[in-house]
């Protein structure tokens, strides 16, 4: 499977879209109550046993009401990954369809500072969600063990949050629930690079308009009113930077 080792190697190295691995008319159908397994830009969906491609590592990195996420090492790379675990008995339609709405959305969102989602496996009890391992922990954590941001790690931490925040709008997504604890590093290096996460509560929409008030509480003002087309007004623009504003 030397092919398949290439690709994540290429993907690991590069953050570029696996070449080979191109969107074939397939992906995510969240109205249906499996995975459509055919590729989805640069996500691979498989049917079948995920343990034939990773080793799962115990004990798990978290634990839900719904599943669990492990680390695992894929075994034709011997990269290390993040596999989130759902269990398909314990989890309602609702939740099954979020969930594969937030793959869907992932699926087309390949950027630096967004979490990378490589793969998809689905068996008859269990949907197994592969993505990039981040090892560095929340900005939440890392403003409460520094208390305070200089200048130059605040500028360098938003500027990668708004280039995630403007290519998710401008391929028709808003995320609905921007806040600290939904942004990880990438690693414990003191110049890690951060990726946004947690796209639950995103939604793909063009030219509508979004008035549901959703997302934590303290930071709704990114979910009023907003389109999801490009930013082409000021008041649109105006909403962003006030939301990235209170993350500052």
């Amino acid at each position: 499977n030397n092919s398949k080792a290439r690709a994540y190697e290429d993907k690991n190295k590069g953050n570029q879209a696996v070449s080979g691995y191109q969107n074939q008319g397939g992906g995510l159908n969240p109205s249906t109550t499996s995975f459509n397994p055919q590729k989805y830009d640069h996500v691979i969906a498989n049917s079948g046993n995920v343990e034939k491609e990773y080793n799962l590592i115990n004990p798990p990195l978290g634990q839900g009401a719904f599943g669990e996420v492990r680390r695992a090492i894929h075994k034709s790379s011997n990269l290390e990954r993040a596999v989130k675990i759902i269990y398909k008995d314990k989890s309602n339609p609702e939740e099954l369809a979020k969930i594969k709405d937030e793959v869907s959305i992932l699926s087309k969102l390949d950027h630096p500072h967004i979490l990378h989602v490589y793969e998809y496996f689905e068996d008859n009890n269990h949907l197994y969600i592969v993505t990039e391992l981040c090892t560095g922990g929340e900005l939440f954590d890392k403003i409460i063990e520094k208390k305070r941001f200089t200048e130059g790690e605040a500028v360098q931490v938003m500027e990668q949050i708004l280039s995630a925040v403007v290519f998710c709008h401008n391929e028709g997504i808003v995320h609905r629930d921007l806040k600290p604890e939904n942004i990880l590093y990438a690693s414990k290096k003191p110049d890690s690079i951060i990726r946004v996460i947690d796209f639950g509560t995103s939604v793909e929409s063009r030219h509508t308009r979004l008035d549901e008030k959703i997302g934590t509480v303290s930071l709704r003002l990114s979910n009023f009113s907003l389109t999801t087309s490009p930013l082409k007004s000021s008041r649109e623009a105006m909403i962003l930077s006030v939301t990235c504003g209170v993350l500052v």
